[in-house]
C-alpha cells in the first residue's frame, strides 16, 4: 500500500466515516501523518466546506452503491497549500450487503492543471 504513487485512504462505513488506512503518498499530498489521521474524519484536518462535500461524495458512493469518480477537487494540505485531485471511491460490502468499507484513490494532478 505504501508503494502506490497515488494516495490511498480507506474509511469505515460508521456514522464517522473514519480513517482505518493512510498510504504514504496520502501523507505526502496532505502532510498529515497516517499516525495523526487513523481514527479521525475528514472533519478533523481539513476546512468544513471541503470536509463537508468530502464526506457527501462518500455517502453517495453508498447511496448509489457505485464507483464514483471526481475528475477533479480541490483539497487544502497541512501547511495550508492548495491541491488538486483526481479521485476514484469505490464502496465496498459485506456478504449481507450492507457498507463495510469506502477505498479512495487519488492522483495529484495539481501540476496538470498548472499547465492549462
Amino acid at each position: 500500500v505504501d508503494n502506490i504513487p497515488d494516495m490511498l485512504f480507506v474509511k469505515s462505513y460508521d456514522h464517522r466515516l473514519s480513517f482505518k488506512i493512510w498510504n504514504k503518498a496520502a501523507e505526502e499530498v496532505t502532510g498529515f501523518k497516517a499516525e495523526e489521521v487513523l481514527g479521525k474524519t475528514d472533519f478533523d484536518f481539513f476546512p468544513e466546506e471541503q470536509a463537508l462535500a468530502f464526506t457527501a461524495k462518500d455517502k453517495q458512493v453508498f447511496e448509489k452503491r457505485e464507483v464514483l469518480l471526481v475528475p477533479q477537487e480541490e483539497i487544502t494540505s497541512l501547511g495550508g497549500q492548495k491541491r488538486w485531485l483526481r479521485t476514484r471511491k469505490v464502496p465496498i460490502y459485506r456478504p449481507d450487503g450492507s457498507p463495510e468499507l469506502l477505498i479512495g484513490v487519488s492522483t495529484d494532478i495539481t501540476d496538470e492543471l498548472s499547465l492549462q
